[in-house]
């Protein structure tokens, strides 16, 4: 009669997959105990693999393949993986991020990240131009921020030869930036705006004022509406 370790060694040589010592080692234990230790090893795994990803130079072909695995891990876990490894490049840490799947972030070094910011799905920020994310902002689904633009004034040469004008992108506390929002390079939003979804902000935007439209268009204030209740109150 085969034992395990033969049943297990015919089927290694059979499919190029190595049997771990841990799998004998749990032979034997019930069936919940097995489970949590396939889910440390697990995680050991991915432990690993991003330590060894943060010591990875950012625009190596290493880097572009792990980010990619990292970008799209689902659940909690997914969440807790892409902070560490994006806080590993950025220039300034955030603290208590949430970073859905699909979130792609080019040149994280010239990314400032405030603390409780919230990247919903598919959104994606191009930071070589440099750009500043202040505490507790959101950005919804599909949102793109650039912060550099091509040059295209010449017509004697293609203007993907005519290379690039960067200008930072600064982003104050609070504020709400909606799904499918395009920031465009060198705009400035002060301090608890919202911009509404689908809008297309530039220059500067004052603090907590509603912006919508492309291009965007002051249509509020927050706060404004609060306002004369308020002072009936206090009268």
């Amino acid at each position: 009669m085969q034992t395990a370790m033969q049943r297990d060694g015919g089927r290694a040589a059979r499919t190029g997959v190595l049997p771990t010592l841990s799998v004998y080692l749990w032979r034997g234990f019930p069936r919940p105990l097995r489970r949590l230790a396939k889910r440390i090893h697990c995680l050991a795994f991915f432990d690993s693999f991003v330590l060894a990803l943060r010591a990875t130079p950012v625009n190596s072909e290493r880097y572009y393949w792990g980010r990619e695995f990292v970008i799209h891990m689902p659940g909690a876990i997914g969440n807790t993986y892409r902070s560490l490894f994006y806080n590993h490049y950025f220039r300034r840490k955030g603290a208590g991020l949430v970073i859905s799947p699909g979130v792609c972030i080019e040149h994280p070094g010239g990314l400032e990240m405030g603390n409780g910011v919230t990247i919903n799905r598919n959104v994606w920020f191009n930071a070589v131009g440099g750009l500043r994310i202040g505490d507790s902002c959101g950005f919804g689904p599909g949102v793109v921020i650039h912060t550099a633009n091509h040059n295209y004034e010449r017509t004697d040469i293609p203007w993907l030869e005519q290379g690039w004008t960067m200008k930072p992108v600064s982003i104050g506390e609070d504020v709400w930036v909606a799904a499918a929002v395009t920031v465009l390079p060198g705009t400035q939003i002060g301090r608890g705006a919202i911009i509404a979804a689908g809008a297309v902000p530039r220059g500067s935007v004052e603090p907590y004022a509603i912006m919508a439209g492309v291009p965007a268009r002051r249509i509020g204030t927050r706060g404004a509406a609060a306002a004369p209740a308020s002072a009936a109150t206090d009268s």
